[in-house]
């Protein structure tokens, strides 16, 4: 388990020796009383009791009780500190591992399991140090010296106290092993249940509209009601697991209690030392049976920890190590790519000079998309090669290349804090007046000087409290204010309305210029006056040129500009 916490926390100093250490005086300080008790279950039973030595045994006792009171504080605060450590550990290592992994990976793993992996299975991993590794080290400790030590006042006894052990160690591990294949389908289920309660939350907006809300809602009821069954059913079978455990090392104390009777009928077994057995086996069975609770538990929690080490064992993008300014000229040369195994872009070849814009038309699925991901190494290329300045991408560092590139996506997302910060994320606090200069520039300042709190209002989770054409205006907004050499769009102008259109036109041109520029074209009318028009169709190029040229050209973009130009006269018919 040592080995697997480095590798979940990071980190290589866990400082497990000391709460080892501890744990163990601890034990030794719960134990070591009993032997004074037996010094004075010995004195009372002498033909002349030494009042004055039984209480002086009785005073080490309430010494040692106090120290182990101040020891046992002292295991509850660094076990405890050694757990929420390793906890933000495990979180922290985790949101590493998740910047370093393709985007794929991302995009196949269910945002629940996710969410739960990060929250619920660090928690039940963290509790391990928090609460159930000290108090193995103490029983485990506590239990063994109770066994030494009263094997050796009588071994008769010792071995009848711990006859039913060995079995109870057999059923307990072939129900562990029945509960922890049912323990990881619990968590898989919890993962996809997340999943479920996210995508209801999400889309609560779609579900009240078509009257799906409530119990209608079959995907969400489905899960409940499987977690429901599957967590009865975990709870019995693991918990058998414990309850034979119990079962079979309570039959040593009654073991121990017959043979103290019949060694003590035939006058073999001293009084004082039958007493003694009876008094101290408490402090024998009673934490075997903890034991067997934290076992069940701490395989409960070792699922959970497996989970997050399958996370951090998924093959990560090679990191870059060149960090330096490159002229912002880009060139696919013979790339391909595949998601999985479907086959995206085939062999495309693209050259971007510094300065220029670049339009990419085609019909959906042609690889649009994909051509600007790859850019900013969401993924990594199956084959081929991109390149930014003469540079392969995959030599620089993540932070050099995210310095080069600014994007502007359709799909805007926002975080639930305030604008200004929505704005300058991962710049090193602008002005706010360069701020406002620039929001007033992409027409953002119309509805945020409206809101309470101006530039400092708060957006909620995915700018939910704001309109599409608003978020887009923001995230226009943010590419400007980074000012990076090298601008991806999607589609920037595809949510704003009509009269706020030609403003944002105006101010995308401010962003673009002198800068190489890859945009994701819908609106070819957008496009005619680009540098060059890459048509993809089937993730291959087929025609390259400029506006004038091709559209005179037999081919796919003149029937694309064709087909707008016919719609652009659409009417919804009426009866």
């Amino acid at each position: 388990m040592l080995s697997q916490m480095k590798r979940l926390t990071g980190k290589e100093n866990l400082n497990l020796g000391h709460n080892i250490g501890l744990g163990f005086v601890e034990a030794v300080l719960t134990g070591l009383p009993y032997v004074f008790l037996y010094l004075v279950i010995r004195e009372m039973f002498a033909a002349t009791p030494d009042m004055a030595l039984i209480w002086f045994y009785c005073a080490v006792m309430a010494v040692l009780f106090a120290a182990r009171v101040v020891v046992s504080r002292r295991v509850t605060i660094d076990g405890h500190t050694m757990g929420y450590d390793a906890g933000v550990d495990m979180r922290n290592h985790l949101a590493k591992k998740l910047k370093r992994v393709p985007m794929g990976y991302l995009l196949k793993t269910d945002l629940g399991t996710l969410n739960s992996t990060m929250l619920q299975d660090v928690a039940f991993t963290e509790q391990i140090f928090s609460h159930l590794f000290a108090q193995l080290v103490i029983t485990i400790s506590l239990v063994s010296l109770v066994a030494i030590g009263l094997s050796f006042e009588d071994w008769r006894l010792g071995l009848a106290m711990c006859i039913g052990l060995p079995m109870a160690v057999v059923v307990f591990t072939l129900l562990k092993c029945i509960g922890t294949h049912l323990s990881r389908t619990l968590l898989e289920l919890v993962g996809k249940m997340n999943g479920s309660l996210m995508e209801y939350i999400l889309g609560i907006k779609e579900l009240r509209a078509f009257n799906m809300a409530g119990k209608r809602f079959t995907k969400l009821d489905k899960r409940l009601k499987e977690l429901q069954f599957l967590s009865l059913k975990h709870e019995f079978i693991v918990g058998l697991a414990p309850l034979g455990f119990i079962s079979f090392v309570e039959l040593g104390f009654a073991v121990m209690l017959l043979t103290g009777v019949f060694l003590s009928l035939d006058g073999d077994l001293e009084p004082q030392v039958f007493v003694l057995f009876l008094i101290v086996s408490s402090r024998f069975f009673k934490p075997l049976m903890s034991i067997a609770m934290y076992l069940a538990e701490y395989g409960f929690m070792r699922q959970s920890a497996n989970r997050i080490e399958a996370i951090l064992q998924e093959p990560e993008l090679k990191q870059g190590i060149m960090n330096q300014r490159l002229k912002p000229e880009i060139e696919f040369n013979d790339v391909s790519f595949s998601y999985i195994d479907d086959v995206v872009l085939k062999h495309v070849d693209l050259h971007c000079k510094p300065g220029t814009l670049t339009a990419l038309v085609g019909p959906s699925g042609s690889g649009k998309t994909t051509i600007t991901s790859l850019l900013a190494r969401f993924w990594d290329v199956d084959s081929g090669m991109i390149s930014i300045g003469g540079r392969d991408i995959r030599h620089l560092t993540p932070e050099c290349l995210a310095d080069h590139i600014s994007m502007v996506f359709q799909d805007v997302y926002l975080f639930n804090d305030t604008i200004y910060n929505n704005l300058t994320l991962g710049m090193d606090n602008p002005s706010r007046e360069k701020v406002e200069e620039v929001c007033k520039a992409t027409c953002c300042w119309s509805f945020i000087s409206r809101l309470p709190g101006g530039l400092d209002s708060m957006i909620g989770e995915g700018g939910a409290t704001l309109s599409g054409g608003e978020k887009q205006r923001l995230s226009i907004a943010r590419a400007i204010l980074k000012d990076a050499p090298i601008i991806l769009l999607d589609e920037a102008t595809a949510s704003l309305d009509p009269e706020n259109e030609s403003e944002i036109q105006t101010a995308l041109s401010a962003l673009i210029r002198e800068k190489t520029v890859i945009m994701i074209a819908h609106r070819l009318n957008t496009i005619v006056s680009a540098d060059q028009i890459v048509v993809l169709d089937q993730g291959e190029v087929i025609q390259c040129g400029q506006h004038a040229e091709l559209v005179n050209r037999s081919g796919l973009y003149q029937q694309l500009w064709q087909a707008q130009q016919q719609s652009q006269g659409w009417t919804l018919a009426t009866c």
